[in-house]
């Protein structure tokens, strides 16, 4: 990515899920993954959407709104995730409920990017 050109669309920071692999280590506490949000906005400052995600912090994830991240990810599956300890919130009402009461508004659009609806 070169700076003054567009270039990624959007990112989303996973954390790594060290359970059920041979990979081992640990994973990092929510305030750390809080720290490399902040850091990829300052960082990835071309790219238009930093996505904080719910599939693997679930819903403390969402307090990534306020450390740069201007979006989330829906877990709808993500069975990798699942197999290697990550426990996935479903309940899409739910999610978007808990970011509404912390005071965001909310979008549900598919893949490509484009908005759906508002609520």
């Amino acid at each position: 990515m070169q700076a003054g050109k567009e270039g990624l669309f959007s990112f989303l920071c996973w954390t790594y899920k060290p359970y059920n692999n041979d990979l081992g280590g640990q994973e990092i506490s929510s305030q750390e993954y809080l720290r490399h949000l902040a850091l990829s906005r300052i960082y990835l400052d071309n790219i238009k959407f930093l996505r904080t995600s719910v599939l693997t912090q679930n819903q403390a994830a969402l307090e990534g709104l306020n450390y740069g991240a201007n979006d989330f990810d829906i877990p709808w599956e993500d069975e990798v995730t699942q197999l290697a300890g990550a426990v996935i919130e479903k309940d899409v009402d739910r999610i978007l409920g808990y970011a509404q009461e912390a005071g965001f508004k909310t979008r549900l659009r598919p893949v490509n990017l484009v908005p759906l609806s508002q609520t």
